[in-house]
């Protein structure tokens, strides 16, 4: 996936983007750099937000999904 043409959602423009992640199965990756987690959607939207006890889970969650369908397990 070329990262340029991502488009980009941070927590710093809007208030709450917890709405937008409650979409699990939209969520292609996640990567934390920092005190931020990146998550980019099936969409081709990159979200920031700041790394919270629910961010990780949810950073975790989609982690441990992709290496599942990695190995066909």
């Amino acid at each position: 996936m070329d990262k340029r043409s991502l488009d980009f959602y941070s927590s710093r423009n809007k208030e709450n983007i917890i709405p937008d992640l409650s979409h699990f199965e939209d969520l292609v990756d996640a990567e934390i750099r920092g005190d931020r987690i990146y998550f980019i959607t099936s969409t081709g939207k990159v979200l920031e937000t700041r790394s919270s006890p629910k961010t990780r889970d949810l950073y975790w969650r989609i982690k441990l999904r992709n290496r599942r369908k990695a190995f066909g397990l």
